[in-house]
């Protein structure tokens, strides 16, 4: 039988020595893919490695038992604490209502310089045939304020009764003295057709009214019907309270002896 000498050290693999010795260190016996580069290295500490899968549950507690089941079951609402949807605002998506004053046919501006034209017309109108000429002047001017401001509160009343947003006063005030100052230019005109009555001032008047009216405001008939129905009634309360005053003041209570 021969003698087995060992191999030196620095001796060359040969056979299937030398065959390991060939594949690279990355790759498997088998011939597969590389080892995965986020295994952990061994010896890494546990802080090292990261929070474990159940660190996060309580040791002490009791998985056995649903609480929303025995909830359930005892008749009481069970306490979740899943948020709740966030429900969409209905009124986000709501188309919004047209307001009263519609920004059409020119600004206010223009309609205040045609209010103050007609104005000035109604004024000189009623001056030339009365007697005290600058008593009636002022007279003419103070009923235009009065009764344009009888008129926004009108607009008030119709708007919130359409339930429709107001939208811009200064337009809505000016459309108002001039559809007023119309009213008043045409009224202290001294027609006289049939007889010293102003039936033809007044219904020219009222026609010219209801014309400035249904120009600018430009609503429903029921609507309009409301705004003039409304204007109607603050101009006679304070028409029945000037009367009242002149009937008063014409009428002193007799004194007592």
């Amino acid at each position: 039988m021969p003698d087995i000498k060992p191999l030196p050290d620095d001796a060359e693999p040969i056979g299937i020595d030398a065959a390991r010795a060939a594949q690279p260190a990355s790759s498997s016996p088998s011939g597969g893919q590389a080892s995965n580069p986020a295994a952990p290295a061994p010896g890494a500490t546990d802080s090292q490695l990261g929070p474990k899968l159940l660190d996060a549950f309580d040791d002490d507690a009791d998985f056995s038992k649903d609480p929303e089941v025995e909830a359930a079951r005892k008749g009481k609402p069970a306490s979740s604490s899943r948020p709740k949807p966030v429900q969409p605002d209905a009124t986000d998506d709501a188309p919004q209502a047209e307001p009263f004053i519609t920004p059409a046919l020119g600004p206010a501006k223009l309609w205040l310089i045609l209010g103050g034209l007609l104005l000035l017309a109604a004024t000189i109108a009623s001056s030339v045939h009365a007697p005290r000429p600058f008593v009636s002047a002022l007279l003419t001017v103070y009923n235009a304020l009065l009764h344009t401001a009888t008129g926004v509160g009108a607009i008030v009343v119709a708007a919130t009764l359409a339930r429709k947003p107001i939208g811009p006063w200064d337009l809505g005030a000016a459309r108002m003295l001039a559809a007023v100052a119309a009213f008043l230019l045409l009224f202290n005109l001294n027609i006289q057709l049939v007889g010293n009555a102003k039936w033809e001032e007044t219904i020219l008047a009222a026609l010219a009214y209801l014309g400035v009216v249904g120009l600018t405001f430009r609503q429903t008939r029921e609507v309009h019907a409301i705004l003039v129905i409304s204007h109607f009634f603050l101009w006679l309360i304070i028409q029945l309270g000037s009367q009242l005053a002149v009937w008063s003041a014409a009428n002193p209570a007799p004194a007592t002896p």
